[in-house]
């Protein structure tokens, strides 16, 4: 997901590889949901701690560095 961009791509080529990561980013969760949903009921339950998890660490991720107001923040 991650291609070397550089100057001398256009922006139609700059445009196709949007998509086509916007496409594997909606399988990604697609996939996931599916798995989910094949889940026991215990089973279940775990799946989404995990989901829960990976959430906390993903927002961790995005929020190094960055100064702006944290987006989950409503108040």
């Amino acid at each position: 997901m991650h291609p070397n961009i550089s100057e001398e791509m256009t922006a139609a080529e700059l445009q196709d590889h949007l998509e086509k990561t916007a496409m594997a980013f909606r399988v990604l969760v697609f996939s996931w949901a599916r798995y989910e949903e094949e889940q026991t009921e215990r089973g279940r339950r775990a799946v989404r701690n995990a989901r829960f998890e990976w959430g906390k660490y993903a927002e961790e991720f995005f929020d190094e560095g960055d100064e702006g107001p944290d987006p989950t923040d409503l108040a």
